[in-house]
């Protein structure tokens, strides 16, 4: 019996299953990245600081100390409002939550790597910047 004529069809076959599986996949996200952005829209605003596209929330006048609220990993601004920290702090001081970036409605570039402290670094720009209203 001799060997098929065409041995390049398998790895052809391959690339073009992956390629369908990723277009998939990507989809897929676009889809659920929509539905998260439509069931939990955003609660602040955005500034843009080298560039990233935070998203916070800046509110209270008190005569306390400015509050910084960050959150953890696994977790979004959206949870210091859920569990009324932000309420009970704002009459009583100015607050200002982040979403960090890559985190709820924050962006996070792909150019660089994104360790505490470029986390850190950015949101102390957007502190300085005179967009947040910061001291």
């Amino acid at each position: 019996m001799s060997a098929p004529r065409n041995r390049s069809f398998l790895p052809h076959a391959l690339v073009g299953g992956a390629a369908v599986a990723s277009a998939g996949m990507a989809a897929w996200t676009a889809t659920r990245a929509r539905r998260a952005e439509r069931d939990f829209p955003r609660f602040g605003q955005f500034i843009d600081v080298d560039g990233v596209r935070l998203h916070y929330r800046d509110e209270g006048e008190g005569e306390g100390p400015v509050v910084v609220l960050l959150h953890g990993n696994l977790v979004t601004a959206q949870d210091f409002f859920a569990s009324r920290l932000f309420d009970r702090l704002s009459p009583r001081h100015r607050v200002i939550a982040f979403d960090r970036p890559g985190f709820g409605h924050s962006r996070r570039p792909r150019d660089r790597f994104w360790t505490p402290q470029a986390q850190a670094a950015s949101i102390q720009l957007a502190l300085k910047n005179s967009g947040c209203r910061a001291r």
